[in-house]
């Protein structure tokens, strides 16, 4: 039987000021060694000007990567690029400071979604910070409705679905909560993989702007939930 591809999309602009090569080093590497032959990593960088550029040129010799490079206005822009560009049956996104926690972790998604043919997939992460401290955040599906049920970078999904749907640019933080809200909403069919999937640094903006992300959680309320109840603003 032929495998479908699977595309994961890492989105990325100036890493080396950041000082992140060396995590999104590790993030490729990653897929990388994935035992799951069908993959296509898609970089999407934001114009970088850093120097990030000559880190993509090395990358560009491995295989399986493909690196797309333009101006964009957000993150989330940046991952509608991508899912705009995949050409997998099923796409992923992993950011550039994380990576995936065992090498079978893409095989383990897809075999479940096969077998249930369901829309998207999920499973467990660990939570990191600087300091080593590890915390599992364990998928809970029935929190969908009022919180993240499961971290996004666990979660697979049919390309063609997400092509429908997309992320709404006008967040800056929750845009992902938006958009699995938006899919359990619409009647999309879920699996939970009973593994770990990735590794998930507590360093990225969400983690950093609490406050502002618990803001915009409740704009996603207002926005899914209105038709059933006015919002007073």
């Amino acid at each position: 039987m032929n495998k479908p591809l699977v595309t994961v999309v890492t989105v990325i602009k100036n890493i080396v000021k950041a000082k992140r090569q060396n995590f999104f080093t590790q993030c490729v590497e990653s897929v990388q060694a994935q035992t799951y032959p069908y993959i296509e990593h898609l970089i999407i960088d934001g114009a970088s000007q850093d120097g990030t550029q000559r880190l993509l040129e090395k990358l560009r010799k491995k295989k399986n990567i493909r690196i797309i490079s333009a101006p964009d206005e957000g993150i989330y822009y940046a991952m509608n690029n991508g899912i705009e560009n995949a050409k997998g049956t099923y796409i992923t996104f992993l950011n550039s400071d994380d990576y995936y926690s065992n090498p079978a972790c893409v095989a383990q998604s897809v075999e479940c979604l096969l077998k249930t043919n369901a829309d998207f997939s999920f499973g467990t992460v660990l939570m990191t910070d600087d300091k080593n401290t590890n915390l599992s955040f364990y998928p809970f599906e029935s929190m969908f409705f009022y919180t993240m049920p499961f971290s996004h970078q666990s979660m697979f999904c049919r390309t063609s679905l997400l092509s429908k749907f997309k992320f709404d640019t006008n967040f800056l933080l929750a845009g992902d909560f938006d958009l699995i809200l938006r899919l359990y909403l619409s009647g999309a069919t879920s699996v939970e993989v009973p593994y770990r999937i990735a590794t998930y640094r507590m360093s990225g903006l969400s983690s950093q702007k609490q406050d502002d992300c618990y803001e915009e959680y409740t704009k996603v309320f207002q926005k899914n939930y209105s038709h059933f109840k006015k919002y007073s603003q």
